[in-house]
């Protein structure tokens, strides 16, 4: 490998250095002891559920205080930073539900305009920049607990006798991220709060074609379909009482 520093981690790693090193380089881990390149996992279970001891509570790597008995070893992959992406980033999710939606569309658009970039192409890698996009009261715990777990499934954990379960380039890690974030800040209420909206919605003064984009928008949100009675309803229901009658005359 060419141009490789190794390491050792002397003191206990801070997650702001944990995720800066994950973002800017490809990191793999072998255990003191092991033959070199015998870095595989032997793990039996499913690489995709929690790693074994690695629980809320039970004492991760970096909730213990102690230094990993680990080497870090920079390699060539991913070699771009977050620098180098192209668009807009996501805003900040704080854990207020209501922007859950929201933030994935954004962050979706930056995987899909920045594709060809290492850093999207590692699923490691990618799930790293999209909870480096998450903090708050609301959410740091929730962060911590994702980071460490990524971390321990992708380079195991010297101290736990938890070998690596997943390569870099495993799909499962943004499949478990992914469900895991919409299982813990999914907006429950959101179809009821759309459906207040829509049977109080009203053109007022907007044009109608305004009206109409909102009220299509309106319906999605409800699932509903266009053309039931139900949406009929509500659409004429809403509109200017000039414009309701053009529409009844008909």
């Amino acid at each position: 490998m060419k141009n490789t520093d190794t390491f050792e981690l002397d003191k206990q790693p801070t997650l702001k250095a944990v995720m800066a090193n994950i973002m800017g380089q490809e990191v793999s881990v072998t255990h003191r002891g092991m033959p070199e390149g015998n870095s595989e996992a032997h793990y039996s279970g499913n690489p995709c559920d929690d790693p074994p001891g690695n629980h809320p509570g039970e004492g991760t790597p970096f909730e213990q205080g102690g230094s990993p008995d680990l080497q870090w070893q920079p390699g060539p992959l991913p070699s771009s930073d977050s620098r180098d992406l192209k668009g807009t980033a996501p805003a900040i999710f704080d854990g207020n539900r209501k922007n859950m939606e929201q933030f994935m569309q954004e962050f979706t658009l930056y995987q899909m305009i920045n594709q060809e970039s290492p850093i999207m192409k590692y699923a490691y890698t990618c799930t790293t920049l999209a909870l480096s996009f998450m903090r708050g009261a609301a959410i740091d715990d929730w962060v911590l607990r994702q980071t460490d777990q990524l971390y321990v499934r992708c380079n195991g954990d010297a101290l736990g006798g938890i070998t690596s379960m997943c390569h870099m380039d495993d799909e499962c890690l943004w499949a478990k991220f992914n469900q895991d974030f919409q299982r813990a800040f999914t907006d429950t209420a959101s179809e009821q709060r759309a459906y207040g909206d829509l049977t109080n919605y009203t053109m007022g003064n907007k044009s109608i074609d305004e009206y109409i984009a909102q009220f299509k928008h309106l319906l999605q949100k409800v699932g509903w379909d266009c053309t039931s009675r139900g949406s009929l309803f509500q659409f004429k229901k809403g509109l200017k009482q000039q414009v309701h009658l053009k529409v009844h005359q008909c």
